[in-house]
């Protein structure tokens, strides 16, 4: 990976949005995620949304998870 801009705490920075993260691979997975195109277009099964790529569906679940917890009265 090439050098990204740090600051005095050592978070690097994404040079696309300027997003500061703690370390190098959070910001790989970031840039991964959200500025390369290698979308492969993943459908919600629940709410039909439409998900850039495998990791973000994840993330889009948990949430679906917590919701369904929450009007349960769990959490």
């Amino acid at each position: 990976m090439a050098p990204y801009p740090t600051d005095e705490k050592g978070h690097v920075y994404c040079p696309y949005c300027c997003r500061k993260f703690v370390n190098r691979y959070n910001l790989k997975v970031h840039v991964r995620d959200k500025h390369e195109d290698n979308s492969m277009d993943l459908n919600c099964q629940i709410c039909g949304k439409t998900m850039r790529n495998q990791s973000c569906l994840r993330v889009h679940m948990y949430h679906h998870r917590k919701q369904r917890l929450e009007e349960a009265g769990i959490l």
